[in-house]
């Protein structure tokens, strides 16, 4: 009874918060902040900004004496979209583990939340012909003089559904389960589409049958495009 009692009393102590210019000045100086995160620290400023609204409020939802800034949240989402783990990214960004589990959703919420992030279409003839001077500027004597975007299948994996909900997701191919995905990006590789068509089974040419609306821009696209 004793030890419970002392644990309930146990004092608690505050996270040193990770100082974000510091660690931005040091990977920029190892020339390693793209590795990193992903991202130039120009675009990583401009991510910030555009998530600010939506993550500034939660700034100061924290116990301790220093406060989980846009930039922590913005630093352990990342990370969790590369692949990492969201409880070791508390160790870099220095909070609790619940914590660091918050600003991953939270980050999660704002980017689906933000506008600027919408994954869109080219609305007219005139945006369409300036995504495709992005593909004729990387291309070599105009090999892709035609092209508006670069698609490809995705195979995501998930955990193995029940009976109930689905039969289909299996694919021999990947030895997992999953969902069947379809991607198209423009020559500096920002989403234009993004759809999750089919089960994990299904190729990409059936896949792209399935994608109603997918097909719909390209068979409307402008001539010559």
């Amino acid at each position: 009874m004793q030890q419970w009692s002392d644990s309930l009393h146990k004092e608690r102590l505050d996270h040193s918060r990770m100082s974000w210019h510091h660690h931005a000045n040091q990977l920029l100086h190892e020339a390693l902040f793209v590795n990193e995160y992903t991202m130039s620290f120009e675009v990583h400023k401009d991510l910030v900004q555009i998530l600010c609204p939506y993550l500034q409020r939660k700034e100061y939802n924290s116990r301790s004496t220093e406060p989980i800034a846009v930039e922590h949240m913005v630093a352990a989402g990342l990370r969790h979209l590369q692949g990492g783990r969201v409880k070791d990214a508390r160790h870099i960004v220095k909070t609790s583990r619940a914590a660091c589990y918050a600003m991953v959703d939270d980050f999660i919420d704002a980017v689906n939340s933000a506008p600027e992030l919408d994954i869109n279409f080219r609305q007219n003839a005139d945006e369409w012909r300036a995504v495709n001077e992005g593909f004729r500027r990387r291309s070599f004597n105009d090999t892709m003089s035609g092209t508006v975007g670069a698609l490809d299948g995705f195979f995501l994996r998930c955990n193995r559904p029940t009976i109930k909900e689905t039969n289909n997701v299996y694919s021999g191919h990947y030895e997992s389960y999953g969902v069947n995905c379809l991607v198209a990006v423009k020559a500096n590789l920002q989403f234009i589409y993004f759809g999750v068509i089919s089960p994990g089974s299904t190729n990409n040419i059936t896949s792209y049958a399935m994608a109603s609306s997918l097909r719909q821009v390209i068979d409307s696209l402008p001539l010559g495009l």
